[in-house]
């Protein structure tokens, strides 16, 4: 069976169109492995570039000025630069189908909670969202 399957990918890969190489390879068991393992490196990869501080992440600026004009619809458009497989990640667990250019807060606030965990200095959501909840904020968002 597995040589069945890699000849499928060698056909894929010398006769077909690009779009079917990726089915044929996601169809063999041992080499969607590496593939997948190839994928989760990648969004290591570019996580890890979120944290520098030389290009600081909108999660990293906590400043009073950077949380009073922290906008969640900003941090998600710079995932879609930076980060684009994480993004991606988010939008799929999200949303049924794929609705490029559409963002959702949701996604922007359940995406800086990871991140967050990885690198404790990622706290401006959560800096925000404490603000929110102790200046009773937050009671005027929920009624709109």
């Amino acid at each position: 069976m597995y040589i069945i399957r890699v000849k499928t990918i060698g056909k894929a890969l010398a006769y077909g169109v690009p779009s079917k190489i990726p089915k044929a390879v996601m169809n063999c068991s041992k080499v969607r492995i590496h593939v997948v393992s190839s994928v989760i490196k990648a969004v290591s990869k570019e996580v890890s570039g979120l944290y520098g501080k030389s290009r600081p992440l909108l999660l990293r600026k906590t400043s009073k000025e950077d949380l009073q004009n922290f906008d969640l619809q900003k941090l998600f458009e710079e995932w879609q630069e930076r980060a684009p497989i994480f993004n991606a990640f988010l939008l799929t667990t999200a949303s049924r189908t794929n609705r490029k250019g559409i963002w959702f807060g949701s996604l922007a606030l359940a995406g800086s909670i990871p991140l967050k965990q990885r690198n404790r200095e990622m706290n401006a959501t959560a800096a925000v969202m404490g603000i929110l909840l102790k200046s009773k904020a937050a009671e005027v968002i929920l009624i709109l």
